[in-house]
């Protein structure tokens, strides 16, 4: 009966770790940044997991460039993610959806112009 209870204890304490891990971010994602009432940006995101969190390309509807997105990380659901473009560095503050289905948040582009993103797995 002891022997039950441990297992039972055992698996109970595995099981609340693995609900408290973040969702994993590598895959194919869509996202879009609105830069005015009238103007969206859409693009899509390809990431891997590194090790220390993620990294990938990235690209746009506003030509053929492909982007390095240097670091990506998740850490107790806020998100944050470094992309290295032509003109300078762009940064990325938000949040992870529960479930890792989507995040939100705000870009902020070399210029230190900053406009909401959104995105969506897939």
């Amino acid at each position: 009966m002891k022997i039950a209870a441990i297992a039972l204890m055992a698996l109970a304490i595995v099981g609340c770790a693995s609900v408290d891990r973040e969702p994993s971010m590598a895959g194919a994602w869509s996202f879009q940044v609105t830069t005015a009432p009238n103007a969206v940006t859409h693009g899509q995101m390809a990431l891997v997991a590194d090790g220390e969190g993620y990294h990938g390309t990235l690209t746009t509807d506003q030509g053929a460039n492909t982007l390095t997105v240097r670091s990506l990380r998740v850490e107790g659901g806020a998100m944050h993610m470094a992309v290295e473009s032509p003109d300078g560095p762009v940064t990325f503050e938000g949040a992870l959806a529960p479930g890792g289905a989507s995040f939100d948040g705000v870009v902020t582009y070399h210029t230190g112009q900053r406009f909401p993103m959104s995105g969506t797995r897939g």
